[in-house]
């Protein structure tokens, strides 16, 4: 497990929390982890440990909406 170094996604996550005052760790893992197998498999835990996010918008309002979910839920 790395320090993020600031590409990418990973930048805009941290611009966006920075702008809102947020102070947070962001990790970057040398293995994938696009799945919630791949990151539950990456930090040593099950998948219903995991936490996935999804960010969707709605078409009124064009408001993003943000669900959370466990890694074993689909």
């Amino acid at each position: 497990m790395a320090e993020a170094d600031g590409k990418g996604s990973v930048a805009r996550v941290r611009d966006a929390l920075t702008r809102f005052g947020l102070a947070a760790e962001i990790k970057e893992f040398d293995a994938s982890t696009r799945t919630s197998a791949d990151a539950a498999a990456a930090i040593g835990c099950q998948v219903a440990q995991i936490a996935k996010s999804l960010v969707f918008r709605a078409k009124s309002g064009n408001r993003p909406v943000l669900v959370i979910a466990s890694g074993s839920n689909r």
